[in-house]
């Protein structure tokens, strides 16, 4: 069966609610003068084939902290492919602007982890600021928001492995497939 080709996709993230809208606000409420860009391509059916989205957040010349970032997500279906771009992009732009969102709500939005240390040390930091929080409401939301996102990371960190492990295993049968072919071809 020949592999199908990869074909572009156009993405309309107002079309997506949680992650996709979360970062919107979150841009919007920090000040940046900023948006978000999705670009996407894939291959098979846009509800079960694998799927490739790159989502774009320009510099902003009036907040130097903020960089900008590049974030690709590959994922089975574009939605899921939309949704973890986002999510990953919430992660990056909180990590230079969190400061900017100090006193909001979105400042119990986990942050990109660099390191296991700069992951332990945001779990105490969440831990310690949900505590702090004088509004149940948000106390409970920020307990919900990092149990969460422990459980993501545990995901990604799982799914990169497998990724990885399948394409150790394509290679291992590419090359006995070509010595299969090269032991028939000799035996002619």
């Amino acid at each position: 069966m020949e592999p199908q080709e990869w074909r572009p996709f156009e993405i309309s993230p107002a079309s997506y609610r949680g992650f996709p809208a979360l970062l919107y606000e979150m841009i919007e409420r920090a000040g940046l003068n900023t948006k978000a860009i999705y670009q996407g391509k894939v291959q098979g059916s846009e509800e079960e084939g694998q799927a490739v989205v790159t989502l774009r957040i320009g510099a902003d010349p009036m907040v130097p902290e903020f960089k900008g970032t590049i974030v690709r997500a590959q994922e089975e279906g574009t939605a899921n492919a939309i949704l973890t771009a986002a999510r990953e992009a919430v992660r990056w732009v909180h990590a230079e602007i969190g400061e900017r969102l100090e006193d909001t709500p979105y400042r119990y939005l986990p942050q990109a982890l660099f390191t296991q240390k700069h992951l332990a040390e945001n779990v105490r930091r969440y831990h310690r600021d949900a505590l702090a929080e004088l509004e149940e409401q948000l106390r409970v939301a920020a307990r919900w928001i990092h149990a969460m996102d422990r459980e993501l990371h545990r995901r990604d960190q799982d799914v990169g492995m497998l990724r990885r492990e399948k394409e150790e295993l394509k290679k291992k049968m590419d090359q006995l497939a070509k010595e299969k072919a090269e032991l028939i071809q000799s035996n002619l």
